[in-house]
Protein backbone atom coordinates (compact mmCIF):
# COMPACT_ATOMS: atom_id res chain seq x y z
CA UNK A 1 0.00 0.00 0.00
CA UNK A 2 1.01 3.68 -0.29
CA UNK A 3 1.89 5.98 2.04
CA UNK A 4 -1.62 7.30 1.70
CA UNK A 5 -4.15 4.96 1.30
CA UNK A 6 -6.52 5.02 -2.24
CA UNK A 7 -9.84 5.15 -0.44
CA UNK A 8 -11.01 6.91 2.78
CA UNK A 9 -14.21 5.05 4.01
CA UNK A 10 -16.06 7.90 6.00
CA UNK A 11 -18.57 7.35 8.69
CA UNK A 12 -20.36 10.26 10.16
CA UNK A 13 -22.04 8.41 13.37
CA UNK A 14 -24.08 9.59 15.91
CA UNK A 15 -25.44 7.51 18.84
CA UNK A 16 -24.79 4.44 16.89
CA UNK A 17 -22.29 2.57 19.51
CA UNK A 18 -24.36 -0.67 18.88
CA UNK A 19 -24.07 -0.65 15.35
CA UNK A 20 -20.26 0.41 14.65
CA UNK A 21 -18.81 -3.33 15.57
CA UNK A 22 -20.45 -4.68 12.43
CA UNK A 23 -19.23 -2.33 10.51
CA UNK A 24 -15.22 -2.64 11.88
CA UNK A 25 -15.91 -5.88 11.67
CA UNK A 26 -17.10 -5.72 7.78
CA UNK A 27 -13.78 -3.66 7.21
CA UNK A 28 -11.48 -6.42 8.88
CA UNK A 29 -12.23 -9.51 6.10
CA UNK A 30 -11.78 -6.80 3.31
CA UNK A 31 -9.37 -8.71 0.95
CA UNK A 32 -7.99 -5.11 -0.16
CA UNK A 33 -6.44 -3.19 2.44
CA UNK A 34 -5.42 -0.44 0.54
CA UNK A 35 -7.84 2.38 2.81
CA UNK A 36 -8.66 4.27 6.01
CA UNK A 37 -11.24 4.61 7.91
CA UNK A 38 -12.26 7.87 9.07
CA UNK A 39 -14.99 8.28 11.97
CA UNK A 40 -16.75 11.71 12.52
CA UNK A 41 -18.64 11.30 15.59
CA UNK A 42 -21.21 14.03 15.38
CA UNK A 43 -21.66 14.78 19.02
CA UNK A 44 -22.88 11.21 20.21
CA UNK A 45 -24.29 10.90 23.76
CA UNK A 46 -24.07 7.22 24.22
CA UNK A 47 -20.98 5.01 24.55
CA UNK A 48 -19.43 5.61 21.46
CA UNK A 49 -16.89 8.25 22.52
CA UNK A 50 -15.60 5.58 24.76
CA UNK A 51 -15.86 2.63 22.15
CA UNK A 52 -13.63 4.55 19.83
CA UNK A 53 -10.94 5.34 22.21
CA UNK A 54 -10.98 1.64 22.94
CA UNK A 55 -10.33 1.07 19.14
CA UNK A 56 -7.31 3.76 19.10
CA UNK A 57 -4.02 2.18 17.60
CA UNK A 58 -5.61 -1.03 18.11
CA UNK A 59 -7.30 -1.42 13.99
CA UNK A 60 -5.60 -3.81 11.74
CA UNK A 61 -6.02 -0.53 9.27
CA UNK A 62 -5.52 3.10 9.39
CA UNK A 63 -8.46 4.50 11.74
CA UNK A 64 -8.53 7.56 12.96
CA UNK A 65 -11.48 9.81 14.67
CA UNK A 66 -12.95 12.82 14.69
CA UNK A 67 -15.50 14.70 17.18
CA UNK A 68 -17.89 17.60 16.54
CA UNK A 69 -20.86 19.62 17.90
CA UNK A 70 -24.15 18.09 17.09
CA UNK A 71 -25.44 19.44 13.74
CA UNK A 72 -26.55 16.84 11.19
CA UNK A 73 -24.69 14.25 8.78
CA UNK A 74 -24.18 16.83 6.63
CA UNK A 75 -22.16 19.05 8.71
CA UNK A 76 -20.10 16.31 9.81
CA UNK A 77 -19.47 15.31 6.59
CA UNK A 78 -17.83 18.84 5.72
CA UNK A 79 -16.23 19.04 9.13
CA UNK A 80 -14.34 15.70 8.34
CA UNK A 81 -13.53 16.45 4.47
CA UNK A 82 -10.62 18.52 5.09
CA UNK A 83 -9.11 15.32 7.23
CA UNK A 84 -9.41 12.83 4.08
CA UNK A 85 -6.01 11.21 3.11
CA UNK A 86 -7.28 9.14 0.08
CA UNK A 87 -8.15 10.68 -2.91
CA UNK A 88 -11.25 8.40 -3.20
CA UNK A 89 -14.17 8.81 -0.60
CA UNK A 90 -17.13 6.10 0.37
CA UNK A 91 -19.35 7.71 2.76
CA UNK A 92 -20.55 4.55 4.45
CA UNK A 93 -22.70 5.03 7.55
CA UNK A 94 -22.40 3.71 10.68
CA UNK A 95 -25.54 1.29 11.37
CA UNK A 96 -24.53 -0.32 7.66
CA UNK A 97 -21.53 -2.84 6.32
CA UNK A 98 -19.50 -3.38 3.42
CA UNK A 99 -19.28 -7.00 1.62
CA UNK A 100 -15.91 -8.68 1.82
CA UNK A 101 -15.35 -8.17 -2.20
CA UNK A 102 -15.77 -4.21 -1.87
CA UNK A 103 -13.02 -2.55 -2.01
CA UNK A 104 -10.59 -4.90 -3.90
CA UNK A 105 -13.03 -4.14 -6.45
CA UNK A 106 -12.81 -0.57 -6.35
CA UNK A 107 -8.91 -0.40 -5.91
CA UNK A 108 -9.64 -2.60 -9.49
CA UNK A 109 -11.70 -0.01 -11.16
CA UNK A 110 -9.99 3.26 -9.52
CA UNK A 111 -7.30 3.90 -12.21
CA UNK A 112 -9.52 4.05 -14.69
CA UNK A 113 -11.66 6.54 -12.87
CA UNK A 114 -8.48 8.37 -12.29
CA UNK A 115 -7.32 8.60 -15.50
CA UNK A 116 -10.13 9.76 -16.91
CA UNK A 117 -11.30 13.68 -16.16
CA UNK A 118 -14.78 13.29 -17.34
CA UNK A 119 -15.61 10.96 -14.34
CA UNK A 120 -16.00 11.96 -10.94
CA UNK A 121 -15.90 8.60 -9.55
CA UNK A 122 -18.00 5.10 -9.40
CA UNK A 123 -21.41 3.92 -8.37
CA UNK A 124 -22.13 0.12 -7.43
CA UNK A 125 -25.24 -1.72 -5.94
CA UNK A 126 -26.50 -1.62 -2.11
CA UNK A 127 -28.14 -4.71 -0.78
CA UNK A 128 -30.13 -5.77 2.28
CA UNK A 129 -27.96 -7.63 4.35
CA UNK A 130 -30.12 -11.39 2.79
CA UNK A 131 -28.64 -10.05 -0.85
CA UNK A 132 -31.74 -8.56 -2.29
CA UNK A 133 -29.96 -5.94 -4.36
CA UNK A 134 -31.97 -2.07 -3.57
CA UNK A 135 -33.76 -0.13 -6.10
CA UNK A 136 -33.20 -0.88 -10.34
CA UNK A 137 -30.18 -2.58 -11.91
CA UNK A 138 -28.24 -0.42 -14.50
CA UNK A 139 -28.77 -1.01 -17.90
CA UNK A 140 -26.75 -3.74 -19.84
CA UNK A 141 -25.42 -1.49 -22.24
CA UNK A 142 -24.53 1.84 -20.24
CA UNK A 143 -21.21 2.04 -18.46
CA UNK A 144 -21.22 5.39 -17.32
CA UNK A 145 -23.93 8.26 -16.44
CA UNK A 146 -24.18 11.26 -14.16
CA UNK A 147 -26.53 10.46 -10.95
CA UNK A 148 -29.14 12.45 -12.15
CA UNK A 149 -29.40 10.80 -15.55
CA UNK A 150 -29.11 7.31 -14.26
CA UNK A 151 -32.10 8.49 -11.92
CA UNK A 152 -34.56 10.10 -14.05
CA UNK A 153 -33.46 9.10 -17.69
CA UNK A 154 -32.59 5.22 -17.17
CA UNK A 155 -35.05 5.17 -14.39
CA UNK A 156 -32.02 3.37 -11.76
CA UNK A 157 -33.94 4.65 -9.00
CA UNK A 158 -33.14 3.14 -5.17
CA UNK A 159 -30.60 4.32 -3.20
CA UNK A 160 -26.71 2.91 -4.81
CA UNK A 161 -23.61 3.21 -3.17
CA UNK A 162 -21.25 6.17 -4.83
CA UNK A 163 -17.45 6.76 -4.40
CA UNK A 164 -16.35 10.07 -5.39
CA UNK A 165 -12.89 11.58 -6.29
CA UNK A 166 -12.39 13.69 -3.11
CA UNK A 167 -11.97 16.97 -5.11
CA UNK A 168 -15.95 16.29 -5.89
CA UNK A 169 -16.59 16.64 -2.46
CA UNK A 170 -14.74 19.55 -1.01
CA UNK A 171 -15.64 21.60 -4.12
CA UNK A 172 -19.36 21.07 -3.21
CA UNK A 173 -19.54 21.63 0.64
CA UNK A 174 -22.87 20.49 2.28
CA UNK A 175 -25.51 23.94 2.62
CA UNK A 176 -26.00 24.51 5.89
CA UNK A 177 -28.70 26.59 7.16
CA UNK A 178 -28.89 27.99 10.65
CA UNK A 179 -31.20 25.79 13.12
CA UNK A 180 -31.67 22.76 10.66
CA UNK A 181 -29.80 19.64 10.97
CA UNK A 182 -31.10 17.38 8.15
CA UNK A 183 -30.02 18.14 4.56
CA UNK A 184 -30.58 14.91 1.56
CA UNK A 185 -27.13 14.43 -0.11
CA UNK A 186 -29.20 14.43 -2.92
CA UNK A 187 -28.56 18.11 -2.99
CA UNK A 188 -24.75 17.60 -3.56
CA UNK A 189 -24.92 14.37 -5.24
CA UNK A 190 -26.86 16.35 -8.44
CA UNK A 191 -24.69 19.25 -7.59
CA UNK A 192 -21.74 17.09 -8.92
CA UNK A 193 -23.90 15.23 -11.75
CA UNK A 194 -23.60 18.95 -13.19
CA UNK A 195 -19.25 17.91 -13.11
CA UNK A 196 -19.51 14.68 -14.40
CA UNK A 197 -20.09 10.88 -14.94
CA UNK A 198 -19.91 7.97 -12.70
CA UNK A 199 -18.43 4.49 -13.44
CA UNK A 200 -21.25 1.84 -13.18
CA UNK A 201 -20.09 -1.21 -11.34
CA UNK A 202 -23.06 -3.72 -11.63
CA UNK A 203 -22.42 -5.35 -8.42
CA UNK A 204 -23.09 -4.93 -4.43
CA UNK A 205 -20.59 -3.05 -3.12
CA UNK A 206 -22.33 -1.75 -0.47
CA UNK A 207 -24.74 -3.89 2.56
CA UNK A 208 -27.90 -2.12 4.62
CA UNK A 209 -31.29 -2.29 6.51
CA UNK A 210 -32.75 1.11 6.78
CA UNK A 211 -33.62 1.09 10.64
CA UNK A 212 -36.74 2.73 11.95
CA UNK A 213 -35.24 5.83 13.83
CA UNK A 214 -32.61 6.11 10.81
CA UNK A 215 -32.46 8.81 8.38
CA UNK A 216 -34.05 7.23 5.33
CA UNK A 217 -37.18 6.19 7.01
CA UNK A 218 -37.57 9.63 8.21
CA UNK A 219 -36.98 11.57 5.29
CA UNK A 220 -40.14 13.80 4.96
CA UNK A 221 -40.67 14.49 8.64
CA UNK A 222 -37.30 15.68 8.54
CA UNK A 223 -37.67 17.58 5.35
CA UNK A 224 -40.70 19.36 7.33
CA UNK A 225 -38.68 20.44 9.61
CA UNK A 226 -35.28 21.70 8.15
CA UNK A 227 -37.55 23.54 5.28
CA UNK A 228 -35.00 25.57 4.01
CA UNK A 229 -33.15 22.96 3.04
CA UNK A 230 -35.89 21.13 1.13
CA UNK A 231 -36.82 24.02 -0.50
CA UNK A 232 -33.19 24.11 -1.45
CA UNK A 233 -33.20 20.57 -2.88
CA UNK A 234 -36.78 21.07 -4.66
CA UNK A 235 -35.58 24.56 -6.62
CA UNK A 236 -32.85 22.71 -7.47
CA UNK A 237 -34.29 20.21 -8.84
CA UNK A 238 -36.46 21.91 -10.79
CA UNK A 239 -34.40 23.44 -12.65
CA UNK A 240 -32.34 20.07 -13.49
CA UNK A 241 -32.37 17.94 -16.40
CA UNK A 242 -35.68 16.01 -15.29
CA UNK A 243 -38.85 15.00 -17.16
CA UNK A 244 -41.71 17.15 -17.14
CA UNK A 245 -44.33 15.12 -14.78
CA UNK A 246 -40.90 14.78 -12.04
CA UNK A 247 -40.80 18.55 -12.20
CA UNK A 248 -44.20 19.23 -11.47
CA UNK A 249 -44.02 17.21 -8.72
CA UNK A 250 -40.88 18.92 -7.55
CA UNK A 251 -42.94 22.17 -7.90
CA UNK A 252 -45.82 20.64 -6.10
CA UNK A 253 -43.03 19.63 -3.32
CA UNK A 254 -41.47 22.87 -2.92
CA UNK A 255 -44.46 25.01 -2.70
CA UNK A 256 -46.56 22.18 0.12
CA UNK A 257 -42.92 22.68 1.97
CA UNK A 258 -42.86 26.05 1.83
CA UNK A 259 -46.25 26.78 3.19
CA UNK A 260 -45.62 24.25 5.99
CA UNK A 261 -43.00 26.27 7.33
CA UNK A 262 -44.72 29.49 7.03
CA UNK A 263 -47.52 27.75 9.41
CA UNK A 264 -44.68 26.57 11.49
CA UNK A 265 -43.69 29.85 11.86
CA UNK A 266 -47.00 31.55 12.20
CA UNK A 267 -47.24 29.00 15.20
CA UNK A 268 -43.79 30.09 16.74
CA UNK A 269 -44.96 33.50 16.70
CA UNK A 270 -48.30 32.87 18.31
CA UNK A 271 -46.71 30.87 20.50
CA UNK A 272 -43.73 33.67 21.46
CA UNK A 273 -46.26 36.14 21.82
CA UNK A 274 -48.18 34.32 24.33
CA UNK A 275 -45.51 33.85 26.21
CA UNK A 276 -44.74 37.40 26.15
CA UNK A 277 -48.31 38.27 26.59
CA UNK A 278 -48.26 36.00 29.90
CA UNK A 279 -44.64 37.29 31.17
CA UNK A 280 -46.43 40.99 30.74
CA UNK A 281 -49.31 40.45 32.81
Amino acid sequence: MSELPLVTILTPTWNRAACLPALKRSLEVQGCRDFEWLIIDDGSSDETPQLLASWSGATEFPCRFVRTVNGGKHRAINRAMPEVHGEAVFIVDSDDELPPEAMARIAELWPKVRADAGLVGLVGYRAHRGGLRIGAAFPASLDRADSIALHWRYGCRGDKAEVFKRHALLDNPFPEFDRENFLTESVVWNRIAGKGQLLLEPSTLYLCDYLDDGLSARSLELRVKNPRGAQLYYRELMGSRIPPVPRLRAIANFMRISLLAAIGRFRECCIAGFRFGGDRR
